[in-house]
């Protein structure tokens, strides 16, 4: 008969969610992931509706990924040096303003205020915005994820961890 202690220990793939913090964590990205994509495929409706024109999406995509990409290493600089939650609600609060802006200014009511010719540059600049927000957003979560990862040791929760933990263990080597 073999030995019972000669098998490996099997380990629990969903170790990480047993833990608050972590669920909320992934609840928070999903959500936010979800919103911000349905706000997306929203915006470049009515963006092709006003203006029936294909290069505006393209506009939409590149007014959002400028500043994003531009801001993207500060980004990573100020979430290592501020308290994550903190700066993880500014983000949120500045996307929400922006989405509330640009709803405000796409309703049916505020047409009698915003003329139709100024609503297109409107929403590029919250769009912009949003793009600024979303260069801290990045940073700021995958600094979270190590911090919960590092005070609840944990087996890392992302499903290419495996891939990372060797890169990681190479360089140790070498």
């Amino acid at each position: 008969m073999e030995d019972q202690s000669a098998l490996p220990e099997k380990k629990d793939p969903f170790a990480a969610l047993r833990y608050r913090e972590f669920r909320s964590y992934v609840g928070m990205r999903f959500f936010f992931t979800f919103a911000y994509q349905m706000q997306a495929v929203i915006i470049g409706f009515h963006i092709y509706h006003l203006t029936n024109d294909p290069l505006a999406l393209a506009f939409i995509g590149l007014s959002e990924a400028i500043p994003a990409i531009s801001i993207a290493l500060y980004g990573g600089y100020v979430a290592d040096k501020t308290e994550k939650r903190g700066l993880l609600l500014k983000i949120f609060s500045g996307v929400f303003l922006c989405s509330v802006i640009m709803l405000v200014v796409t309703s049916k009511q505020m047409h009698s205020y915003v003329p139709t010719s100024s609503i297109v540059p409107i929403m590029y600049g919250m769009i912009f915005c949003i793009g600024l927000a979303r260069g801290f957003f990045g940073p700021a979560t995958f600094s979270l994820m190590a911090q919960i990862y590092l005070k609840n040791f944990i087996p890392m929760p992302a499903p290419g961890a495996a891939l990372a933990g060797k890169w990681h263990l190479s360089l140790d080597l070498q």
